[in-house]
């Protein structure tokens, strides 16, 4: 899973924002990807000669998730050996026919990725205690305890589950769903959340207390 921290991540960012480009044999090599898997093109390929799990590394990375998950097995929980040996072939020829060389490209393990996701948690992370306090401030109510961003996610709090029971039939949620994508949208660049906002979820200190003895580890497992 490509995460922000990721030199990759970094590099398709660019390529997003379109202050950089894939080098052309990256670009031929997308292009192929896209007729042969009859596939959207791939945002990037990225070369890593310093995996030290796997030896050099070919990062095919497209935008959405779903298309990277079109070249995992079935169930999703590993590369189709299949699509990353044709892939890996082709790239090979690829670079014979370019006359350039690549130390390692032999021994190269494909991988396949998806930018989005990684976006959408930078953006996210963005949602500091300063933020945060924004949007309770919009809200400016007694009710909520916390509001906690998680992995992709934010999960508001109200102090009791009387709180939380009592908001389930009123627009008060509603309410901090848009207060908090009020801000969140600055972080926004790319847009995912307008066309997918974020993922809410309502809890209680008092569940919090109970059911996890105020353990954030606990709760987070």
């Amino acid at each position: 899973m490509m995460n922000p921290s990721d030199e990759s991540y970094r590099r398709t960012r660019l390529v997003k924002q379109g202050a950089a480009a894939m080098p052309p044999l990256f670009r031929a090599l997308a292009e192929w990807i896209a007729a042969h898997y009859s596939s959207p093109v791939p945002l990037n390929i990225v070369f890593d000669s310093n995996e030290p799990l796997h030896g050099p590394r070919l990062d095919v990375i497209f935008e959405r998730k779903r298309d990277a998950d079109s070249f995992m097995t079935e169930r999703t929980i590993s590369y189709d050996p299949a699509k990353q040996a044709a892939i890996k072939a082709r790239f090979l020829e690829l670079l014979d026919e370019s006359g350039d060389t690549i130390a390692g490209a032999e021994r190269l393990f494909v991988i396949f990725s998806a930018f989005e996701p990684a976006a959408r948690r930078e953006a996210n992370s963005q949602m500091t205690p300063e933020r945060i306090e924004e949007v309770e401030k919009s809200l400016s109510s007694t009710v909520i305890w916390k509001i906690r961003p998680g992995f992709g996610t934010a999960i508001i709090f109200f102090h009791t589950e009387a709180q939380l029971k009592m908001t389930e039939d009123s627009d008060f949620r509603e309410r901090c769903r848009d207060a908090y994508m009020a801000v969140l949208g600055r972080f926004d660049e790319f847009g995912y959340f307008r066309a997918n906002p974020i993922g809410f979820a309502f809890d209680s200190k008092e569940n919090f207390d109970a059911k996890y003895q105020g353990s954030w580890f606990a709760y987070d497992r």
